[in-house]
Parts: structure tokens; C-alpha cells; sequence
């Protein structure tokens, strides 16, 4: 998981220069509705809704709690359905993911938002380029960094939501090693590849003889990451009975072995990560309330990476160093990895990095002819079982990526959509 620190040094922060134009932003004004004349600025990406995780939070009852989410794109302002129940309009037309240009309205229930244009100040502030091993420089994470810094120095409990692959647990790293917890350790549970019945045993430990096959004392997550950071990944995969139990450790400070008596006091600082709209779960009845107001004392939303596409370069070149093959990554490669809309996120375009450091000059040789038919330039002249497996692994990542985007992130629904076992979707998203 550590990479080399010698590169992140050259690339943490560089320094806009006073000639540099200011970024471009947006805000939206509530021209209709119950909050008329309510207005949002929207420089990185933002909710629209009635809940309190909303940046721009509305009264109206017909708009759901996360309506619509927005954020500054290429050539517009950026808005995707976050599943509202009334739909997000635009023109007449249902907008499900669109780039909409300044002047144009959105209707979100019964209330009606304009969106206009302003240019945002303070161009000569540090860009920064990186938090720990997390690379990227686009607008819409500049104030994710600033929150992740000023959280990363308290032990206040952090939830990250964001798609598979978006780099979730590396940013769980660096907040750890940024903490003043750096020198205890950091412990990671993946909430969602643990059998149901063996949860409780492997977030507080059990005792000898506690059930079948429990030979020994053992410590749990909790205990294992005393004076440290426990990093609880897909935690909207946890059971309804294992939530109440894991928010009465976070409240009590204290755990209990399966099978024992003793209350042992825990000094730890959680970290969480989902790929679910948590609010959404609560909604649904499949995730408790308190939790997610325990665990999202701060709440941060980790942008997909076609919501920062000006970042594939830099990871793309980031990822060859590290393997040592910059050499495959000419300006047509690069033109070709930035017009990919990853659905798998970072991940993706790391696995896709890694094929054509294997692959070499052969992706390089690959003609205008076979870019403009579709073919993958990763797969040219490749001996065809090798381009065959190649071809499955992609297959496998952009299917996989695309069941759990229709599914809410939820993998119980998308494996059951799938018609596969939940274990074995679960081992696919991995891969």
C-alpha cells in the first residue's frame, strides 16, 4: 500500500501564478418555490435536497432528501439524479446526467432553480495535487482536501461515500498518517466479505470455546486497533443487529468478546466508507439513524473520477512511474485514456495502466484504423488467449462497475440482479 514518497514531494502543491485565470464556478438560485430567493455557490460538487447533508436544502415536500447532485464540469455546470422520487427537469426533458449551460433552469418537485455563472475568487491560493497517496488536481477537489486536512488533525469519526474504486481507502491511509495517530495502527474490516455470523467475533474478538471452532482467545478489530485508526470499509453492507452493537461501542468506548464478561476500553478513531447513499439506506429501513449521524460527523463524498476527468494524465502517468513503463504513455495514449468514462473509477484506470506496461510498444503500434473501428489498442497483436483474458478482465470490471452504479451501490441488489451469488460478486468487485 506504500508507495514511494519521493514522487508525492514533487507533486504535493504547486503555486498558481497571479496570471492565472480564476477557476470558473457556479451557483444556483431558487427561483420558484418555497425557498425563492435561496442561493447555493458551487465550486466542487454539491447536493440538492431536503436533508441537512444538502448544500443547497430546500423546504419543498415533493423534493427528495438527496435530489439532484452538481458540480462544475468541462464546458457547464455538471447535474446527475441522485434517485429522487420526482425526477430532476430540465427544458421539459428528465435530466438523469447532463451538462447544463448558465441560464438554464432546473425543476426539482415543485421548485424551479436557475443556474448562473460567476468567477470565483482567490486565483493565486495553492493547488493542490495530492492528499497522501490520493493524486488529483481538479477543481472539485480542492475543497474536499482542505475538509480532509483540517479532519485528518482532530479524532473526529469520518464516513467517505463514494463509487467503487474512487480511492476510498487510500484516503483512510492518509488520514491516518496524517492523524496523531500515525504511529499506532491502522486496521482495516471489509465489512461486506464477512460472513453475517462472524461479524461480532471480528469486530470485538471472542473467547476460547465461545462457538464452534473458536480454539482460542482472540482480539477483535476493535481491540487490535487500540490507539489507533480502525477503518470499517463498506459499512452499509453491516447488518441491522451488528449497527446497534457497533454504535453502542462507538458511544461507550468499551467492547465485549463474544462468549465473555469483561468491558475493555477502547481508544479509537473510526474511519468508514460505503459506496451506498447512506441517508438513502436509513430511508429504506436498512441502516439505523443514529448510526449514520455517529459516523458521519464529517461526511465527505469522494468524486468519481468522470466527475474529474482532467485528472486521468496525471494518474495515468502517476501509475506508469511506479511501474517504471512512462515510455507506453505517448500523447495518443493519453488522448485515448482521457476519453474513457472509467466506470470503474481509479481502479480501472490503474488495471488499464498496468496492461499496457505489460502489452508495450504493442499499444503504441496500434493504428488510426483499429482506434476508429472500437478496437482496444491494449489488445493489438496480442496472441489471442492472452487478449482473450485480457478482454474478460475488462468485461468483468466495466460490468461489475455498471450493475452497482444502477443498484445504488447496494451489492446484495446488484448480485441478485446479476443472477450471481453475493459472495462471488463481491470477489469480482475485488479483482
Amino acid at each position: 500500500m506504500r508507495e514511494s514518497r519521493a514522487m508525492e514531494q514533487d507533486i504535493q502543491t504547486v503555486v498558481a501564478k497571479p496570471s492565472d485565470p480564476a477557476p470558473t464556478a457556479y451557483r444556483l438560485v431558487v427561483v420558484a418555490g418555497p425557498d425563492t430567493g435561496a442561493i447555493c455557490n458551487v465550486t466542487a460538487s454539491v447536493l440538492v435536497g431536503s436533508s441537512q447533508a444538502c448544500a443547497l436544502r430546500l423546504s419543498d415536500p415533493t423534493v427528495s432528501r438527496r435530489h439532484v447532485e452538481a458540480w462544475p464540469g468541462e464546458t457547464g455546470l455538471r447535474v446527475r439524479d441522485a434517485g429522487s422520487r420526482n425526477g430532476t427537469w430540465a427544458g421539459g426533458v428528465r435530466v438523469m446526467d447532463a451538462e447544463l449551460g448558465e441560464g438554464m433552469e432546473l425543476r426539482v418537485g415543485d421548485t424551479r432553480v436557475r443556474i448562473e455563472r460567476h468567477v470565483a475568487a482567490s486565483p493565486s491560493r495553492k493547488l493542490v495535487t495530492a492528499f497522501g497517496d490520493f493524486l488529483g488536481a481538479a477543481p472539485i477537489l480542492q475543497p474536499i482536501y482542505e475538509q480532509l486536512e483540517r479532519a485528518a488533525a482532530t479524532d473526529a469519526t469520518i464516513l467517505l461515500e463514494g463509487e467503487s474504486g474512487t480511492g476510498k481507502e487510500v484516503l483512510a491511509e492518509a488520514i491516518h498518517e496524517k492523524s496523531g495517530r500515525a504511529s499506532g495502527p491502522l486496521v482495516v474490516v471489509d465489512c461486506g466479505s464477512i460472513p453475517e455470523n462472524l461479524v461480532e467475533s471480528e469486530l470485538f474478538g471472542h473467547e476460547k470455546g465461545a462457538f464452534t471452532g473458536a480454539e482460542r482467545r482472540r482480539a477483535g478489530a476493535f481491540e487490535q486497533a487500540h490507539r489507533g485508526t480502525l477503518f470499517l470499509d463498506e459499512i452499509g453492507e453491516l447488518p441491522l443487529a451488528m449497527q446497534t452493537r457497533l454504535l453502542r461501542a462507538l458511544e461507550a468506548r468499551r467492547v465485549r468478546r463474544v462468549g465473555g464478561s469483561d468491558w475493555l476500553p477502547i481508544d479509537v478513531r473510526v474511519v468508514a466508507a460505503t459506496n451506498r447513499a447512506l441517508e438513502n439506506e436509513v430511508e429504506e429501513g436498512r441502516f439505523r439513524l443514529d448510526l449514520f449521524h455517529r459516523l458521519a460527523v464529517v461526511l465527505i463524498r469522494v468524486p468519481s473520477l468522470r466527475e474529474r476527468p482532467s485528472d486521468v494524465p496525471l494518474l495515468a502517468r502517476a501509475f506508469a512511474e511506479r511501474l517504471g513503463a512512462s515510455a507506453t504513455l505517448s500523447d495518443e495514449v493519453l488522448a485515448r485514456l482521457s476519453s474513457h468514462a472509467w466506470p470503474g473509477n481509479v481502479r480501472e484506470l490503474r488495471n488499464a495502466v498496468e496492461r499496457l506496461a505489460v502489452v508495450g510498444d504493442t499499444a503504441l503500434r496500434a493504428t488510426r484504423t483499429s482506434a476508429s473501428s472500437g478496437a482496444d489498442p491494449a489488445l493489438s497483436g496480442l496472441p489471442f488467449r492472452q487478449a482473450r483474458d485480457v478482454a474478460l478482465e475488462r468485461f468483468t470490471e466495466r460490468y461489475v462497475a455498471d450493475m452497482l452504479t444502477r443498484h445504488g451501490g447496494n451489492v446484495s441488489a446488484a448480485s441478485r440482479a446479476a443472477g450471481i451469488a453475493r459472495r462471488y460478486f463481491q470477489m469480482l468487485k475485488k479483482t
